[in-house]
């Protein structure tokens, strides 16, 4: 294991019936190349939506239940004088401008699918499918007359199903590190609690077969991961938020019982891979 620690923030972008949008952050290039040119930097710190419903598992229709979004605005630098936003949405193709403003932050907010949906032609909450997309977005309109799309002020909201995933479980596995002739190695049986860190998104207590306190120096080492229709994706993270190990993987989640069953593997050193099965308590 390197023992070089960093300093990281990780953006992770959802099993139970009822189904959830999942809210994805998008932070790319700056707006222009040249600030002289226009162009405010935005940031969407504190934003997130969902779209909760039952799918029809023969028709695929959804029936939502709970919506609702929360799209937040601010200034990070860059504003010019005369410089002024629209917030806008896109669907399948469709642009609708919702609001124009000059003053930040802005802060839009809505409640309902047909918020949602709003000024789309053609458009109604029996088209809507699991994968769908809603993306809002701020443009920009500079001095000199120019329109520019701020893709750090992009929130897309996807139609998803659901979890409720925060609980006790019993973690017990299997820890493989063959380079060095660790072969089907047990870890556990013991206590893990899963906590909810954002909408679809959860963290374990403990990564592996360390101690987090005793063998890697840090109070906790999660995995965070998300989860999409009873699938889970373990998005590359650093180990505990700390280590330059890598880590990595896949796995699901039993729709009846509600335990999970995770593969995933930790790079450095050798490579360590790991099955372990988290029985709901």
């Amino acid at each position: 294991m390197k023992m070089k620690y960093l300093n990281k923030i990780f953006t992770w972008v959802p099993a139970l019936a009822l189904l959830t949008a999942v809210g994805c952050v998008e932070s790319e290039d700056l707006v222009t190349e040249n600030a002289k040119g226009g162009g405010a930097l935005l940031s969407i710190n504190g934003t997130e939506g969902k779209l909760l419903g039952i799918e029809d598992p023969d028709t695929e229709e959804v029936s939502f239940t709970d919506n609702d979004l929360v799209f937040n605005a601010q200034l990070v630098v860059g504003q010019f004088k005369d410089e002024t936003f629209t917030l806008v949405k896109q669907f399948n193709g469709q642009e609708v401008e919702i609001e124009d403003f000059s003053t930040l932050p802005f802060e839009y907010e809505i409640a309902s699918l047909d918020d949602f949906l709003e000024g789309f032609t053609g458009v109604t909450p029996e088209d809507l499918r699991i994968g769908d997309a809603i993306t809002y977005q701020v443009k920009i309109h500079t001095a000199d007359g120019r329109t520019l799309y701020s893709n750090d002020a992009k929130y897309t909201v996807v139609v998803n199903c659901g979890s409720d995933l925060a609980a006790t479980y019993t973690m017990e596995g299997l820890y493989q590190r063959p380079a060095s002739g660790i072969v089907d190695s047990p870890v556990g049986p013991k206590d893990d609690e899963v906590s909810k860190v954002g909408v679809n998104q959860y963290g374990t207590t403990y990564t592996g077969h360390w101690n987090p306190s005793v063998d890697l120096g840090v109070p906790t080492c999660p995995v965070i991961f998300s989860v999409q229709c009873g699938i889970i994706t373990i998005p590359e993270q650093y180990l505990c938020d700390a280590y330059s190990n890598l880590v990595s993987g896949t796995g699901y989640v039993d729709e009846v019982t509600g335990d999970m069953y995770f593969e995933y593997q930790i790079t450095g050193g050798n490579l360590r891979n790991y099955t372990f099965t988290y029985t709901k308590q």
